[in-house]
């Protein structure tokens, strides 16, 4: 067995999402969710719905998030003076653009509702909100998950290339989550689900979550019961094999076990990932090829341990 390879002559783009956790209480379980077992996790999580015009996961339920801009690099240098914060900046923007989350410091008296309309439409405006309100976005809010690039079997396909995408994990409270809005352009919907929601309803495709947001979810449904301990899990040594090595799935071939209709998927941690691969360990995601839905993980490794890398990885630019 081996993985695919494929010629990927785009540049990768920089973007971040952002997994936002509210208490349970704040909203509803919706009534096209499937019924479950007792809720495990006392929280929600923001999904949004993309449009189904949209040209990059059209009608799939993704984070808030989106493309690195060059402002977001000139503010995190020029007015942070931490160009390495450029992913958080984005994240915080991209949030407030998609979702009206308010992630800045300190905190507005009011929200500000005529500058969520402009953003909307005008990309300018959070920056002029900062610099108008006199605060700063509040990279601190932001607890860095993973990061995950677009395999080349679909980057090769993607006209402007895949995304190298940093995952931030936060928290709001109850009156906050209630702020937040789809911004009915490249958002059609909003909704709050808890770990063991998002994943039944993906299951009973009330909702198709991409491969990343799939597998996020999996790991706060099995690690992650207490909004207070999200923080903490998320930087927690445990994690390591997740967090600390960028997530580029491979495809496996031949698809070993499965039907004709099944991809397999294998990530660090597994002993035929080519960058960083684990001697006798398998991780592995098996996805529907009939719209490319994530069905289960497999691993056998210790998310804790430390992987040796065997080529390059790509190069963040």
């Amino acid at each position: 067995m081996q993985v695919a390879r494929f010629s990927v002559k785009t540049m990768w783009r920089r973007s971040a999402s952002v997994i936002v956790a509210c208490p349970i209480e704040a909203f509803e379980t919706p009534s096209w969710c499937a019924k479950g077992k007792e809720q495990q996790a006392d929280y929600r999580v923001c999904l949004m719905k993309r449009s189904e015009g949209a040209s990059f996961m059209g009608s799939t339920s993704v984070f808030p998030g989106g493309a690195l801009d060059d402002e977001d690099i000139a503010f995190a240098a020029g007015v942070l003076h931490d160009p390495a914060t450029a992913s958080k900046v984005c994240a915080v923007r991209e949030s407030f653009e998609e979702a009206g989350a308010v992630f800045v410091k300190p905190y507005p008296t009011e929200y500000p509702v005529a500058w969520r309309d402009r953003a909307k439409t005008d990309a300018t405006a959070f920056f002029e909100m900062v610099d108008a309100l006199g605060v700063l976005p509040d990279v601190d809010a932001m607890h860095f998950w993973c990061s995950f690039t677009t395999p080349d079997a679909v980057a090769v396909r993607m006209e402007r290339g895949g995304f190298m995408t940093d995952f931030f994990a936060t928290t709001v409270t109850r009156p906050q989550a209630h702020q937040f809005t789809s911004d009915q352009t490249e958002t059609s919907d909003l909704v709050w689900l808890t770990p063991d929601e998002a994943l039944r309803a993906h299951a009973s495709r009330a909702i198709n979550l991409p491969p990343p947001q799939w597998v996020v979810f999996d790991e706060l449904s099995k690690n992650v019961c207490n909004l207070s301990d999200l923080a903490s899990y998320a930087a927690s040594p445990q994690r390591s094999l997740i967090r600390d090595h960028d997530i580029k799935p491979y495809v496996l071939l031949p698809h070993p076990d499965t039907a004709d209709d099944i991809l397999v998927q294998v990530y660090p941690g597994d002993e035929l990932h080519p960058i960083y691969p684990a001697p006798g360990h398998q991780h592995r995601v098996y996805i529907s090829k009939k719209g490319f839905r994530a069905l289960r993980r497999e691993t056998t490794h210790d998310p804790g341990a430390q992987i040796p890398i065997h080529e390059q990885p790509p190069v963040k630019l």
